[in-house]
């Protein structure tokens, strides 16, 4: 250090250094040096840690590993999120249903009535498709 220092010296024109510079200098490589190190450990520490998760995650793979068994795990978790979220739309109707059935308990009255007239209405479409029933009068035209 001492030598390339003087080396740099003699290019500028430089023909005295105090032993202070030096000592000055060799602090500041020691401290950059130590915050080096101390940054590669850092992230070695990291990838590491990094290893061990994927270790663990390829521990937990299922052991069929062919394009089928992949495709299959994929479809089952596919199949467990569309579950999940079923069962929130369905958590989210009843929240609905007990918010309108609160609102007005007379408008429950008239839904009853409503799905009463389209349960006949279907029984009566359902009669005559069998040919049980008699088509019901046509309304006169205009």
């Amino acid at each position: 250090l001492v030598r390339r220092m003087e080396e740099l010296g003699r290019a500028l024109a430089v023909t005295e250094l105090d032993p202070r510079v030096f000592a000055f200098l060799s602090l500041a490589c020691e401290r950059r040096l130590r915050a080096v190190v101390q940054a590669l450990v850092h992230i070695s520490s990291l990838r590491a840690d990094r290893g061990r998760a994927s270790f663990r995650f390829v521990r937990d793979q299922p052991k069929d590993q062919t394009a089928k068994g992949i495709l299959r795990e994929m479809e089952r978790r596919e199949t467990e999120q569309r579950a999940a979220k079923d069962k929130e739309e369905q958590e989210n109707r009843r929240k609905e249903e007990k918010r309108a059935a609160k609102k007005g308990g007379a408008s429950e009255a008239k839904l009853q009535a409503q799905h009463e007239s389209q349960l006949a209405q279907a029984n009566q479409a359902a009669m005559l498709a069998i040919g049980k029933a008699k088509a019901p009068p046509k309304p006169p035209s205009p």
